[in-house]
């Protein structure tokens, strides 16, 4: 909170009391997002030498693969950007690597994409046997822009539900 007090008085310019209550405030906000910066943790394994002539190196922690890897935040944001906002891959990679300054690549982005696809198969074999086995079910064939149907066969299955719900848009 930053708080304003006017100079002096608009009608003569004669000092103001600061120590009396004001007549009124006025509240302004403005609302921003932080600047963000790519935060680098590097991870040294550290090799000796014992007595016995043996090396042993430290064991890596967990989720750390590579010399050089993008952390899970930085994978949640790619796939959200990817599969919630339906931006392509390249521009998901484009838009990390202007907005965080580090390179990254379209490739990489499609890694992410598959391996949170590949969570998800659980869910989606569950979701698919709850609609099976359901007695009625609605599906969402809205048609494309322009009027046109677009065959579910040629999309796979956009929306689907019924009274269980599974899976509904909001979730």
């Amino acid at each position: 909170m930053v708080v304003h007090e006017p100079g002096a008085c608009a009608g003569c310019g004669a000092g103001l009391v600061v120590t009396e209550k004001p007549t009124a405030v006025v509240r302004r906000q403005v609302f921003d997002i932080p600047a963000v910066q790519v935060r680098v943790v590097e991870h040294r394994l550290i090799s000796r030498r014992c007595a016995c002539g043996a090396v042993s190196q430290a064991a890596a922690p967990a989720g750390v693969a590579a010399a050089v890897q993008y952390g899970p935040h930085a994978a949640a944001i790619a796939v959200y950007l990817c599969l919630g906002q339906h931006l392509p891959v390249e521009r998901v990679a484009g838009l990390l690597a202007d907005l965080f300054g580090t390179p990254m690549s379209a490739g990489t982005v499609a890694a992410w994409t598959s391996r949170a696809a590949a969570g998800l198969e659980p869910f989606t074999a569950a979701a698919t046997a709850a609609l099976a086995g359901a007695e009625v079910v609605h599906v969402d064939e809205t048609p494309a822009a322009g009027g046109r149907a677009v065959p579910l066969a040629a999309r796979g299955l956009h929306r689907a539900g019924h009274r269980a719900g599974l899976p509904r848009p909001a979730r």
